[in-house]
């Protein structure tokens, strides 16, 4: 029952799947893929972590994992929302997270909605700076120090 939910809920083109981990952040196991899945840690052997990508708290045992910086070779940028699981029903003793491994351009496509200007367009900026435009990529000739944020979405990430 379990896992047909699971399946259920990464059945969605913005989803690239679910992930377990262990306490150290190493993969445990990522379940069947969505229909936006591709690669890592799906179908072959690319090293995938999340050692050293910024990590913010939503709510108490919630964060925001990434973004994966900018998207490469063909690859799509992603983010996760990771919940920890307990083995207590207060909360307490930490045994793993699951995390749902999202496709950035589902939140970046959402900027081209907020900016009705031609001359002007709304980025994201994330934890480090990065800044994405609405497709999810890297925005070209533009300088961070002259862009002034919008009200933060989540800690660290905020449309400018």
């Amino acid at each position: 029952m379990q896992k047909n939910v699971i399946k259920y809920e990464i059945d969605d083109k913005d989803i690239f799947g679910a992930i377990l981990f262990d306490m150290q952040d190493s993969i445990i196991a990522s379940f069947p893929p969505g229909q936006a899945a591709y690669g890592a840690p799906y179908w072959d052997d690319f090293d995938f972590s999340i050692k050293g990508l910024p990590k913010v708290e939503y709510a108490k045992g919630i964060e925001i994992i990434g973004p994966y910086p900018p998207p490469r070779n063909g690859q799509s940028g992603w983010f996760m929302i990771r919940k920890y699981l307990t083995s207590d029903l207060n909360g307490n003793n930490y045994s793993g997270s699951i995390a749902l491994h999202i496709r950035l351009a589902s939140l970046t496509e959402q900027l081209s909605n907020i900016s009705s200007s031609v001359r002007y367009k709304t980025v994201l900026m994330t934890p480090k700076n990065q800044l994405f435009s609405c497709i999810g990529s890297p925005p070209l000739k533009i300088t961070k120090d002259l862009i002034p944020p919008g009200p933060e979405i989540v800690k660290g990430w905020f449309p400018a």
